[in-house]
């Protein structure tokens, strides 16, 4: 399935089957005719990054920031010979730059972007051979674990491609491709969301009526849920989990609640809902089942029905033992 999805307004826009990855190119392609995509931004993955599918966004007035990988070789070689000059110092053009640092997942994770131009990073003839491509980017991410304060021996380098001429007088240019960038792997997230949290993969499909409708709804559930998501109370400093909240939508009154929260964009009858205020509102209070310290946590497998969700869940709970 391949989906034209927006970040701005979290909505599958169009989507489309195909039977082999090969062909995602060709239904991006016809996707791109079918909507009116004028001064937007497309991104995806390195596969799909060939040359007449980047034409196909410019003649759709629109640009792309696309992953570049080394199925596009000698692409890929020039690519990465030009910011090894920028390392170097030995490159004599323009180069901006921007860092993000953030903390999450019990490590330190840095992001440093760094962009050139085809016009002093791509020789000629590469140039002629991709006249779509304006400028060159680089994000190199390191990771510091707190737990040991030890920094990865390699880094990680991902490069992309894109149509957007790079601009020196924008001191926020290579911020704004940064978040772009940032933008689409939280979009691979929300996949991935799609793909464990509602099963999504481990669904026998086989009919593309049934993946196309099945895809729909899933996405719509996975929408109405983010959106509960993002704007309940942590619990435990931590965002809710998808599995919790679909067991809690499982009653049908509170799926209709979700839904309408979500489509109307307010929150104020689930915040002002006795239901919901004990769930979502109501500080944690000592319940005597606290773990003492002389417990030991012992993992076994209880008798569940695991064709439902919430028996799948409950699998494998947490059994308390005292130490003798």
């Amino acid at each position: 399935m391949v989906s034209l999805y927006s970040s701005t307004y979290g909505l599958t826009l169009c989507q489309q089957t195909v039977d082999k990855k090969n062909n995602e190119a060709n239904a991006i392609e016809e996707m791109i005719e079918r909507i009116n995509l004028t001064n937007t931004i497309l991104t995806w993955d390195a596969l799909n990054t060939r040359q007449k599918t980047l034409k196909a966004v410019v003649d759709a007035s629109a640009d792309f920031v696309v992953c570049l990988k080394n199925n596009q070789e000698h692409l890929f070689d020039e690519v990465t010979d030009g910011f090894s000059f920028v390392d170097r110092d030995r490159f004599t053009g323009e180069i901006l730059s921007s860092v993000r640092t953030e903390s999450g997942h019990g490590r330190i994770e840095t992001k440093d972007i760094t962009i050139i131009s085809t016009e002093d990073g791509l020789s000629k003839e590469m140039r002629r051979k991709w006249p779509h491509i304006n400028s060159l980017i680089r994000v190199r991410t390191s990771r510091v674990y707190k737990s040991s304060l030890t920094e990865e021996n390699n880094t990680e380098d991902r490069f992309f491609v894109s149509s957007i001429m790079i601009d020196g007088l924008d001191e926020n240019f290579a911020r704004t491709m940064r978040d772009i960038i940032l933008a689409r792997w939280l979009i691979e997230s929300r996949l991935w969301v799609i793909d464990v949290s509602f099963e999504q993969d481990r669904l026998p499909l086989r009919n593309q009526d049934y993946i196309r409708n099945s895809t729909v709804y899933t996405k719509m559930a996975c929408n109405v849920l983010s959106y509960i998501r993002d704007n309940v109370p942590l619990y435990n400093g931590k965002p809710r989990s998808f599995i919790s909240l679909q067991m809690i939508a499982e009653k049908p009154e509170f799926w209709f609640m979700f839904m309408k929260a979500f489509f109307k964009q307010d929150m104020s009858e689930i915040e002002n809902d006795e239901r919901f205020i004990g769930l979502f509102y109501k500080e944690l209070e000592p319940t005597g089942n606290d773990v003492p310290e002389n417990v030991d946590i012992n993992f076994e497998e209880n008798e569940q029905n695991t064709d439902t969700q919430q028996g799948r869940f409950t699998l494998t709970r947490k059994k308390f033992k005292r130490k003798p």
